[in-house]
């Protein structure tokens, strides 16, 4: 924690203003459409969405029926971004390692209060670090390479993955409310007392409504 602070916290915004970067570049430079991939996604585009894929700002990759400067433009972009992801992958690992050591190191010098607070930081830390691989992760790998080789995922997985990313948010920090034993006592305190509120404002209501009758 000593070396962390500030340097190691320096450390981290630099790594992913780093790892923004070379995304941004990579993207814009090999997944920025030409109008070659513009018109190839054209009919797609007005079939399925209704719109016009000239107005829109995206990225798109071609893999078959184009030409070869465009296929190895396509590849390399998605090359580029996919090892992006699998280095925040692999960061989740070695962190989420190096917090595990560290804590088994010091388990027999806590009090067992500390100790099982710090294995229930544990868990949460392990479901956080997990979410974003299935909600995040997977679905844009799906997305990327399963075209690459032919197989038709259909508009179902671009849908799924939408929506999969978009839970993202919700979903990470229910992991500590649901771990974290002072996270979810507070969020039962406060659910307990809008249900009493609204029972209460319900017998208050058929109150009023039987004194008028």
């Amino acid at each position: 924690m000593n070396h962390f602070i500030p340097y190691g916290l320096i450390l981290s915004i630099f790594y992913c203003l780093l790892l923004s970067s070379i995304w941004f570049v990579g993207a814009y430079n090999f997944e920025v459409p030409d109008e070659e991939r513009r018109i190839y996604m054209e009919s797609s585009f007005h079939d399925t969405l209704n719109v016009d894929v000239h107005d829109l700002n995206l990225l798109i990759a071609l893999f078959n029926d184009a030409s070869r400067e465009t296929v190895n433009r396509s590849w390399i972009g998605i090359l580029i971004v996919s090892l992006i992801s699998i280095d925040s992958v692999l960061v989740y690992f070695i962190f989420g390692s190096l917090i595990v050591i560290k804590i088994y190191k010091n388990d027999f010098t806590m009090s067992k209060k500390t100790r099982y607070l710090q294995k229930q930081l544990m868990k949460a830390l392990a479901v956080q670090s997990t979410i974003p691989m299935l909600v995040s992760f997977l679905p844009c790998f799906f997305v990327w390479y399963f075209p690459a080789f032919n197989v038709d995922i259909g508009q179902f997985m671009n849908w799924a993955s939408s929506v999969a990313v978009s839970f993202f948010p919700v979903l990470d920090p229910l992991a500590l409310f649901y771990f974290i034993p002072a996270f979810r006592k507070r969020v039962t305190e406060i659910l307990h007392i809008q249900l009493t509120i609204s029972v209460v404002s319900g017998k208050t209501n058929k109150t009023s409504q039987a004194s008028r009758a």
